[in-house]
C-alpha cells in the first residue's frame, strides 16, 4: 500500500519554514526529530519494497 505523502510534505514544509528557534521548547525539537525519523524509516521501507519488486 503506497504511503500518503501529504503528512510528510506538511511536516517538511513546517520544519523548513521556522525562523525563530526560541518559539519551541527543547522537548519539541526532540519530538520533531523522532517524528521525522519515523517518517524517514517508513519511506525507506516503502522504497525498499518497491525496489525489491523491480528485481
Amino acid at each position: 500500500m503506497p504511503l500518503d505523502l501529504a503528512p510528510y510534505e506538511c511536516s517538511g514544509a513546517a520544519v523548513l519554514s521556522w525562523t525563530d528557534p526560541a518559539a519551541l521548547a527543547p522537548h519539541d525539537f526532540e519530538q520533531i526529530a523522532l517524528q521525522l525519523t519515523g517518517h524517514a524509516r517508513a519511506v525507506a521501507t516503502d522504497v525498499r519494497h518497491r525496489a525489491d519488486i523491480l528485481d
